[in-house]
């Protein structure tokens, strides 16, 4: 996936105004009183420069989207705010207003996308501030002196197709907000797709990959060290930790990075996939860390109930039956519908 990124020159002229936080005065990162939009050719960078938060187009030009991306990588995009409403020319406008609420404006000033934020029931705030986290975090927190910067909206709460270190898979019991991936529709299009990743929540937590209403994959129970599924999570310790909390608002997968890892995201793409992707600085690659289903053999309910699955015996359609079982149908069996 190529982005057509306009990186203007006005842009590092616009970025190299200063880096200073104080509620009132440009920064880097952060839309606040003293500068409270940003236009098509300008950016937010967090502060040690590991995401950008801008404009781009991932295929045609007249199809314009506010993301996050990797700065190493601009094709890594993390996350989209109008993935399904994109701006048709580069007149659009990213701004918030003193309340919190994030807007994205085409050029005759309408509305194309904006943020939920809420306050909580602690009142409207006199002030806001909307900060790209070095995490790849979008936040707006109140930017006043009595909220001690009190989290009014974020975009991990929000995710696209991608999960990287920090964001959450899962969702709220007592809420039921779920945070869930959903694929691109292609991979030049972030409109939302077909192919979802949840986590289920009902009995021990596992996750599970959709596609439409059919249930493609699922990574079996939480262990307390890993997904019994996928063992080969234990192999990367070294990288990743992996965690699913469990408590009453909560319930949830989460992976961090440890110091010495490299960039990584999880992806679920357009067929259904999902991938570990790390970055290779080097060669300036991402490489293809762990991904699943890994074969057909992975794909759920592959050879339905008392059925096994061998990767070796495709004349068989890969199924055969456990030991004192027959097919049910063995009409449909014939027709290599293993799974009917």
């Amino acid at each position: 996936m190529f982005l057509n990124l306009r990186l203007m020159l006005v842009s590092v002229l616009f970025l190299s105004l200063g880096s200073t936080s104080a509620r009132g005065v440009a920064s880097l990162d952060t839309l606040n009183d003293g500068r409270r939009n940003i236009t098509d050719g300008q950016m937010l960078v967090s502060a040690g420069g590991s995401f950008t938060l801008g404009f781009f187009s991932p295929g045609e030009l007249n199809r314009r989207y506010v993301g996050i991306w990797f700065s190493a990588s601009m094709d890594a995009v993390v996350w989209v705010a109008n993935r399904d409403s994109p701006l048709n020319d580069t007149a659009g406008v990213l701004e918030i207003d003193g309340a919190g609420r994030l807007f994205l404006l085409d050029g005759s000033g309408l509305t194309v996308w904006s943020s939920n934020t809420t306050t909580g029931g602690s009142g409207t705030p006199s002030s806001a501030a909307a900060q790209l986290l070095e995490s790849g975090n979008l936040v707006v927190v109140r930017d006043d002196d009595e909220s001690n910067g009190a989290v009014l909206w974020q975009s991990f709460d929000h995710p696209s197709n991608t999960l990287i270190a920090g964001m959450r898979l899962g969702r709220n019991p007592q809420t039921g907000a779920e945070w869930s991936l959903r694929s691109w529709r292609s991979p030049d299009n972030p409109a939302t797709g077909d192919c979802r990743r949840a986590m289920n929540t009902r009995g021990l937590p596992d996750c599970v990959s959709w596609r439409g209403d059919a249930k493609k994959y699922r990574t079996g129970p939480w262990n307390g060290l890993w997904f019994s599924g996928v063992p080969e999570m234990a192999s990367y310790s070294d990288m990743f930790t992996n965690q699913v909390v469990v408590r009453p608002d909560e319930v949830a997968y989460v992976f961090n990075a440890t110091a010495a890892a490299p960039f990584s995201r999880l992806v679920l793409s357009e067929a259904g996939v999902i991938q570990r992707l790390a970055w290779d600085g080097g060669s300036r690659v991402w490489n293809v860390f762990a991904q699943a289903p890994r074969d057909v053999c992975d794909d759920y309910a592959k050879c339905s109930a008392f059925g096994l699955c061998n990767v070796n015996t495709a004349a068989t359609l890969f199924c055969g039956c456990v030991q004192g079982y027959v097919p049910v149908s063995p009409a449909h069996w014939s027709m290599r519908e293993a799974a009917a």
